[in-house]
């Protein structure tokens, strides 16, 4: 990932340098996530209408959402996995610049969910909108309060202004992608309408529509007019062309007879640049997979389960491991003894395992324990412990 991030890099500084004056030759770098995003009405900052299944589009960062003019612009975004063109139908206040918040579905187009923030590289690009820009009126509007919006447009619009009489007077854009005249369009109060706009596009291009009428019942209104001009150089020096940066950060399409992301390969994880590789039992690790890759068991099996034991001992599959006693303390021959318990007395605690004749004495507070014995006819279990150099002996318990 960290090499496909680098080779786009220093493709997109190049081409950066070279026009930076031109909005849609801009290459912007951050980083991608996801959030719930806003289809199916007009949830978002832009306020712009959404189909329930309109599911490619994303909140744009504080700074370039620019006060609204980043609204509706389309931005074609490289991600580790693949790329997609989002439409811009929110604002994402926490973002830094460079940043973008993606609906689930064009995040999931990008990388994997999992992966939650990724490193991105994005430019804006014409919208393949059908038609003319349309207007309508907001909510409220009237000849003393007027509200207008944009949509359709083939690229971001930076500037909405109004014809009165021989001049045209620029309408402020608030946050909300909304162009308000906060004391109406008409200067004459008596009527309202028609009006004539003019338009301006990111790339300085203006169009002038007439004789759009006052409606405020939703309807949008054909300007009868689209943005057609695109000055901007693509990525192989063609004014208006249509090659283009591809996964590999390789200029290709348009007039360059190259083939997108064929100089490069995803690997098996479907990452571009990526370090995931298939290993030895068919399975697809490391890289970003979290997973590592399968090797020999002590056993000298390919994947086998067989494990070294707290012995030291490599115990395969149905083979008792070494264990410990009752108090951790490992006993060697593999198995728990029949009795395992602690007994008090007055030389301190002491705990007994055993396992048929065999007897171990553990002393659990210290005390030196130096010689234990058992009596085959009598099986009465015996301490001898040595106290300032005196030998006490003691029958401790009876089996």
């Amino acid at each position: 990932m960290k090499l496909w991030y680098i080779v786009l890099n220093c493709f997109f500084l190049i081409s950066f340098c070279v026009a930076q004056n031109c909005v849609t030759e801009r290459w912007h770098h951050g980083e991608g996530t996801f959030y719930g995003g806003v289809a199916g009405g007009t949830f978002g900052n832009c306020l712009l209408p959404l189909a329930a299944d309109d599911s490619l589009h994303c909140a744009m960062n504080q700074i370039e959402y620019d006060s609204s003019n980043m609204c509706n612009a389309c931005v074609r975004v490289l991600g580790s996995r693949g790329e997609v063109t989002v439409r811009v139908a929110d604002r994402c206040p926490e973002c830094k610049v460079g940043d973008i918040d993606f609906s689930p579905q064009a995040f999931k187009i990008l990388s994997n969910v999992k992966d939650g923030r990724i490193k991105i590289s994005w430019q804006v690009v014409p919208c393949p909108v059908n038609g003319n820009m349309t207007l309508v009126f907001k909510d409220g509007s009237s000849q003393f309060w007027t509200g207008v919006q944009v949509r359709n447009s083939k690229f971001p619009i930076t500037k909405l202004e109004l014809k009165n009489g021989n001049n045209y007077e620029t309408i402020h854009r608030e946050m909300y992608n909304y162009f308000i005249d906060q004391n109406g369009f008409d200067l004459d109060k008596s009527k309202a309408g028609p009006y004539q706009f003019r338009i301006t596009s990111v790339n300085g291009e203006a169009v002038e529509s007439s004789e759009i009428l006052f409606d405020t019942s939703k309807n949008e209104q054909n300007t009868q007019v689209q943005f057609s001009y695109n000055p901007c150089k693509d990525c192989f020096g063609v004014t208006d062309g249509n090659a283009f940066i591809d996964n590999c950060g390789v200029c290709v399409g348009g007039t360059t007879g190259k083939i997108a992301n064929s100089t490069c390969v995803k690997d098996c994880n479907g990452y571009y640049y990526g370090t995931a590789y298939v290993d030895d039992c068919g399975r697809c690790v490391m890289g970003e997979t979290g997973l590592r890759p399968c090797g020999y068991d002590c056993a000298g099996d390919l994947a086998g389960t067989a494990s070294i034991d707290v012995c030291g001992k490599c115990i395969k599959s149905g083979e008792v491991p070494c264990k410990t006693n009752c108090n951790d303390i490992l006993f060697s021959d593999g198995y728990f003894g029949s009795r395992c318990e602690d007994v008090s007395t007055d030389l301190g605690d002491i705990q007994i395992e055993e396992k048929g004749n065999i007897i171990k004495i553990y002393n659990l507070l210290g005390a030196e324990v130096s010689i234990t014995s058992l009596s085959n006819q009598q099986l009465y279990l015996f301490v001898y412990q040595t106290t300032k150099g005196i030998v006490t002996k003691k029958i401790l318990y009876k089996l």
